[in-house]
């Protein structure tokens, strides 16, 4: 997308209702890939920064809204662990996929041992990617004034649906996040709550031209050549290249779970709620332990796993929001 038309669409008063009208109808971390950007957190699960996120890049289509989302399957079997991209990102069909069909056929059997075991383990996920650029990371100081691209969950996807929304009764007008003259810095705040990592207390200021920490406004040639033009395409995240293939995967699964490529669903059926089974019998025999306290993770969607209630408003559908939506420009 164009840098002029980016600031044409600044001025379309219609755009924010027209986004939020699209969005009503509608974890596989990168730890060591220096283009991505994580909040730091103390032992105690609190950490803060201010990051602002940022519009489509000139490496991606007029139709692509800033986000993407990336499925993924992230488990161990008894062959080892399973950490895949989902193939059902590139075409929507679980069939493509062989974890995803996999989860479905050990769904199909009715059987609420598997149903379980699928919720746990082999579910899909996802991750919804964005550029941002960082304001203040206090933690990271060297970070500031620098794009990277981040990962956020539906929480935080919550909180931008809120803020084109707006509020009415308090008569508060929405605004579209991410633009670089309207939007606002995102006071990103997490602490953890009974053993769990929350964002809940995040929350985005008010609507401001972009800037650095120092808070003097960037110029327009500022913003396109500082910001803009280091962008990074997020088209390219759920690139072809970023999926292997259907063979490979299957391969990959089978040695996995310890099956072969000759199993059939009542092999699968049979392993699995006997493994499943081997684990309850051994939780009532074991004396309780200390809980060990949950991995961070802060998106655990079940969007492969029918008629399973989401906790988020937005989870349900993200993928189509993020994935599927085409603005007319």
């Amino acid at each position: 997308m164009s840098f002029k038309l980016l600031k044409k669409q600044s001025d379309d008063k219609s755009r924010i209702d027209k986004l939020v009208n699209q969005l009503e109808q509608k974890e596989k971390r990168n730890y060591d890939d220096p283009t991505y950007w994580e909040l730091t957190k103390e032992k105690d699960g609190s950490g803060t920064a201010i990051i602002r996120f940022l519009p489509t890049s000139a490496g991606d289509s007029d139709k692509t809204v800033p986000v993407v989302t990336m499925f993924y399957h992230a488990f161990r079997g008894k062959g080892g662990f399973y950490f895949e991209n989902c193939r059902s990102t590139l075409v929507g069909n679980y069939d493509d996929d062989p974890c995803a069909a996999y989860n479905g056929k050990l769904y199909a059997t009715g059987d609420a041992t598997l149903q379980e075991w699928v919720k746990k383990n082999s579910k899909r996920k996802k991750k919804i990617i964005a550029n941002i650029l960082v304001v203040n990371d206090p933690a990271k100081p060297e970070n500031n004034g620098k794009v990277f691209k981040t990962e956020i969950g539906s929480r935080i996807l919550d909180k931008i649906h809120a803020a084109m929304k707006g509020n009415p009764t308090l008569k508060k007008k929405g605004f579209e996040p991410w633009d670089f003259w309207k939007g606002a810095d995102f006071e990103y705040v997490s602490k953890k709550v009974d053993g769990q990592i929350t964002y809940a207390d995040s929350k985005f200021e008010n609507p401001s031209v972009i800037h650095y920490i120092d808070g003097e406004e960037l110029s327009d040639k500022q913003i396109e050549e500082e910001v803009y033009g280091k962008q990074y395409s997020l088209d390219a995240e759920i690139a072809p290249d970023k999926f292997k293939s259907f063979e490979v995967l299957k391969a990959r699964l089978d040695k996995c779970l310890g099956l072969d490529s000759t199993s059939d669903i009542s092999e699968v059926k049979s392993e699995e709620k006997s493994v499943a089974e081997k684990k309850s019998a051994v939780t009532k025999k074991t004396p309780a332990k200390k809980e060990e306290e949950a991995p961070e993770v802060e998106n655990e969607d079940e969007d492969d796993v029918p008629d399973v209630e989401s906790d988020s408003s937005l989870d349900a559908d993200v993928d189509a929001i993020f994935k599927d939506l085409e603005i007319d420009v």
